[in-house]
């Protein structure tokens, strides 16, 4: 294991981007609303390698955990810490394909034969395990059915992880997989070879779009939509992409798109810009914002989201050492809200009438949650009542009282408010509440 400091390369590295931010629209494709980040997001690093950076991901530890070749000590993995200190670690004869974090709090990594679990506290512990026929190693990821999913040439795998050398093979003829990632419903896959994006269910049955060109990238966003990369030529473009929907397609003329991209806490999808060597933020809309320059010659090639709504991208130099690049400052949400109208809550027919607001600002909506009227100052509980409501929407949550009466003058009672929104984020809220008949 060997430990480099965090290392700079120019004063002017960290940038404040308000000059250098382009927004623009793809064609035939008009936002609902315009989309500004409220936040500036700033390039940091680069923080220098001692080889080149392979394939990006976050790991189970918070770390950001990524494959290296060239080392100048043999390494194959390096793990770099929010603060941007990086430690390699020599994982012998096993060299590492895509990663992720798995079901089961371990880093596990696509290998030549199959797949790798690796510790974070101590990765020199790897275990490997061959999975018949396996070879040509691209992506991994946890599936919905809390399944490793593992690519190898024309070939997804279903790896439990428990037990990954019973996988289930799932074969597409002619496919050569790329990049895979999960939503809670499929599995999907880039498709270089045959230009197009497999979308799997967990029973191995699969749906294919065509998209032309050569897919690498892909990346699960919110409300069933995916991004994927494709460097097609003189058409080089990412699309976002539903089930039963035409592609959407985003030019990147004078560039391509990284084969890695990543979906951040900002709701928003991440893809490097190779030959110019920014980075683009791209909404579930369609509006694209670019930011950058790294400094040459480093060029991010995988893109990952990282803790605390980072980006982070391997920035490649091809044929020397590369460095690592982060993003900072994202426009994340981490509030979730909710109204209580009024204090003073009307019982009908033995159930209290509590007008609950998802506030129009919440923009991970809809809002939803349990509300639960309980004795002050003591553990017993009138009642609760599960409720949800859209963003702008009020709505009457109707808990039914047991072993309470409420007399002429009303009876003051302790209202938990449980509430949380699609970007996973959890407010209890108590008020104490007058009930009246």
């Amino acid at each position: 294991m060997v430990t480099t400091a965090r290392r700079t390369l120019a004063a002017a590295v960290t940038l404040g981007l308000a000059a250098l931010v382009v927004p623009t629209t793809s064609a035939g494709a008009a936002p609902a609303r315009p989309v500004q980040p409220a936040a500036k997001p700033t390039l940091g690093g680069p923080f220098e390698v001692d080889g080149e950076p392979g394939k990006i991901s976050v790991g189970p530890d918070g770390n950001v955990w990524f494959g290296v070749t060239g080392n100048s000590g043999g390494n194959d993995l390096g793990r770099i810490t929010p603060s941007g200190t990086i430690t390699y670690y020599d994982l012998g004869s096993t060299s590492v394909g895509w990663l992720t974090p798995g079901p089961d709090k371990n880093l596990w990594a696509t290998t030549a034969t199959g797949v790798a679990r690796i510790p974070t506290g101590d990765p020199t512990t790897v275990a490997t395990f061959t999975i018949t026929g396996f070879n040509q190693p691209e992506g991994i990821v946890t599936g919905p059915d809390k399944n490793l999913w593992a690519v190898g040439g024309d070939t997804l795998y279903r790896v439990p992880p428990a037990a990954p050398t019973t996988a289930t093979p799932f074969t597409v003829a002619g496919m050569q997989g790329k990049q895979v990632t999960a939503n809670a419903t499929h599995v999907w896959v880039a498709d270089a070879a045959n230009g197009k994006v497999h979308a799997f269910k967990t029973d191995g049955t699969h749906t294919s779009v065509d998209v032309g060109g050569n897919p690498q990238g892909v990346v699960a966003g919110a409300n069933g939509q995916v991004l994927y990369s494709n460097p097609e030529n003189a058409n080089n473009h990412v699309a976002r992409l539903t089930l039963g929907r035409a592609p959407q397609k985003t030019a990147l003329p004078g560039t391509d798109p990284s084969f890695g991209v990543a979906y951040g806490a900002d709701r928003a999808y991440w893809v490097g810009l190779f030959l110019t060597r920014k980075i683009a933020r791209i909404t579930a809309d369609g509006t694209k914002t670019e930011y950058g320059t790294f400094p040459d010659p480093y060029k991010p090639r995988y893109v990952t989201a990282g803790a605390g709504g980072t980006i982070w991208a391997s920035l490649q130099d091809p044929g020397s050492d590369g460095a690592i690049g982060r993003v900072t400052g994202l426009d994340v949400d981490n509030r979730a809200t909710v109204t209580l109208k009024s204090t003073r809550v009307k019982v009908k027919r033995g159930k209290a009438q509590l007008r609950l607001k998802c506030p129009a600002s919440e923009r991970s909506g809809p809002c939803s949650g349990k509300v639960t009227l309980k004795k002050i100052g003591k553990p017993r509980k009138h009642g609760s009542k599960k409720w949800s409501a859209r963003a702008g929407r009020t709505v009457t949550v109707k808990v039914g009282l047991k072993g309470l009466r409420v007399p002429h003058g009303g009876v003051r009672v302790l209202a938990v408010i449980e509430v949380k929104d699609k970007a996973g984020n959890r407010r209890t809220i108590r008020k104490k509440i007058r009930l009246v008949r």
